[in-house]
């Protein structure tokens, strides 16, 4: 008995680990995560009339900007490339600096898009 104990306990910690769709299910979630950041930027410039901006701090692993911090797990690496080196800016009347963030973990790899016209902020595979 106290070994079939021992083998559920080992594979409740195991198994986990071992799905192959957990990493891109987290790495999903996280994405989402940046594009409820960045568009509620956007929302923020419209709403105050004033330009924001969203900042990535490669130091501690976040975007930055008007509303807060967004904290990255440290296993998750982010790329932006983009009109303005390091940050996004939204202006008030719904454009922003064009720019891409790719998330990438374990292989995977997510992109989220900002455009420059709209501001509309869109996630890819």
């Amino acid at each position: 008995m106290l070994a079939l104990l021992t083998i559920a306990l080992v594979a409740s910690l195991v198994m986990p680990w071992a799905l192959p769709g957990r990493g891109r299910a987290m790495l999903e979630g996280e994405a989402q995560r940046v594009a409820t950041f960045l568009r509620g930027e956007r929302d923020a410039a419209l709403r105050s009339g004033a330009p924001s901006e969203a900042r990535l701090d490669a130091a501690a692993h976040a975007l930055r900007g008007g509303g807060g911090v967004l904290t990255l797990p440290p296993r998750l690496t982010l790329r932006m490339n983009g009109e303005v080196p390091g940050r996004i800016v939204f202006a008030a009347d719904g454009r922003a600096s064009a720019a891409a963030l790719r998330l990438s973990a374990g292989g995977a790899s997510v992109l989220v898009t900002v455009r420059p016209y709209t501001g509309a902020v869109e996630i890819a595979p």
